[in-house]
């Protein structure tokens, strides 16, 4: 497996990686809860955009290991960062995962869910093993 490019982006990182047998992932990692100002949002969506000039198929997992809360505000604006991929969501994407071990984090994605109807699969899971169990290959999280 090799990280075919990565970027930084205040309190988040992506990482696209590509699997020897074709799969690729996109992996997003949230440090923290801050809410991720407006420009950032604008080149997280340019990065995942020029993803889809590929003609790749990814499986996108969102790491909120890290996170012990995640305010409804902050819900809002990933669901406005959803909305705002949605073509590369039904273009290029086979489905999402969200990993998170706390029970109050499920909730506040469930919260985002009434608002937004995910294009794809979208799971929310506990463990590395649930992540497995959906699609997630990579052992290095």
């Amino acid at each position: 497996m090799s990280a075919v490019s990565q970027q930084k982006f205040d309190n988040i990182v992506m990482k696209v990686k590509e699997y020897t047998e074709g799969k690729h992932y996109i992996v997003v990692k949230v440090k923290s809860i801050a809410t991720t100002p407006l420009e950032t949002m604008k080149d997280m969506k340019c990065y995942v955009e020029n993803l889809s000039n590929s003609r790749t198929t990814y499986i996108i997992l969102v790491d909120l290991r890290k996170l012990n809360t995640l305010p409804i505000p902050v819900v809002m604006q990933w669901v406005e960062f959803f909305r705002s991929i949605r073509q590369f969501l039904k273009s290029s994407v086979k489905h999402t995962i969200f990993i998170t071990p706390m029970y109050m984090l499920h909730l506040a994605i469930n919260v985002g869910l009434k608002v937004y109807t995910p294009i794809k699969p979208f799971y929310i899971v506990s463990t590395i093993e649930e992540a497995h169990q959906n699609g997630w290959n990579d052992s290095s999280l």
